[in-house]
């Protein structure tokens, strides 16, 4: 697979580039942009500023309370909330990753988990796709989990993809597989699935391919930039993060509308479904 324009860039700027901080601090944010374009049946396009913050589900916690207005697990105005993520909420955010993991990959995750995402701000949450980051004891990435959810039905779906072993960090890492999830319904469910990430030490690149029968209909790049969550950056997510999870949710909503006033092709939702938090 040739890699996109965009995630060239993040290939070129940090091939060769030392970690100003270390991948393994509890808390990290992540800010860039990320652009959707449908190709058919229907031409439509459209990208927007972005941002996330990572958090080491184990040791992220003191990092991220050090604002007294960010709580993690307590009220606060912005809040990492466990019920907002993969169930069940039962048990911890790692037990709940690492069965999703070994469930449907066989693959034991004894590493640091990292998850990118939003979290709740002012009681407002909502995420399309979080990724959780798994390593092994050595420090190794291992699988790669992506939990989606839908709108306005919020039924989460996760798939988790391991990483070859031969793979050298940093490296370009492609995945194929059939979707399994409803979520837009502008595309069907029949459709084939080609993701590429780009992961390393200063930014995260992800480029997402659908694909219905052999043919490229839907594709959406994200390219984040990774910084320590200093005084300074918990500042600007305190600031934007409400603003940010707000602007995703009403931008499906605005984008929904424009590919219906193209007559966009419909498709409803399937009768079948994985319930909600469960592993497909």
């Amino acid at each position: 697979m040739r890699t996109p324009a965009p995630l060239r860039n993040v290939e070129r700027r940090t091939s060769n580039v030392e970690p100003r901080h270390p991948l393994h601090a509890g808390c990290h944010y992540l800010s860039g942009w990320v652009r959707h374009r449908r190709h058919e049946p229907v031409e439509h396009r459209f990208g927007y500023r972005h941002a996330l913050v990572g958090l080491d589900v184990d040791a992220g916690r003191e990092d991220f309370e050090r604002h007294p207005w960010f709580g993690w697990g307590r009220p606060a105005p912005v809040r990492f909330h466990r019920g907002d993520y993969l169930g069940p909420c039962t048990v911890s955010l790692r037990e709940a990753v690492t069965r999703c993991v070994r469930e449907q990959t066989g693959l034991a995750c004894d590493g640091r988990i990292e998850i990118l995402t939003q979290p709740r701000a002012w009681g407002f949450s909502f995420n399309p796709v979080s990724f959780y980051l798994c390593h092994d004891r050595a420090g190794r990435l291992m699988a790669i989990v992506a939990e989606i959810t839908n709108t306005p039905w919020l039924e989460r779906c996760s798939y988790a993809l391991a990483v070859p072993e031969d793979h050298r960090s940093g490296d370009p890492l492609d995945f194929a597989f059939t979707k399994r999830f409803h979520i837009s319904p502008f595309n069907p469910m029949r459709q084939e699935y080609r993701w590429r990430f780009i992961i390393r030490p200063q930014s995260i690149g992800v480029h997402m391919r659908n694909f219905t029968e052999g043919r490229l209909v839907f594709d959406a790049t994200m390219v984040l930039a990774r910084r320590p969550l200093s005084g300074g950056t918990l500042a600007r997510l305190l600031r934007s993060s409400p603003l940010l999870s707000l602007q995703v949710a009403l931008r499906i909503y605005l984008q929904a509308r424009a590919l219906w006033s193209k007559r966009a092709p419909f498709h409803p939702h399937p009768s079948t479904l994985v319930p909600a938090g469960a592993s497909a």
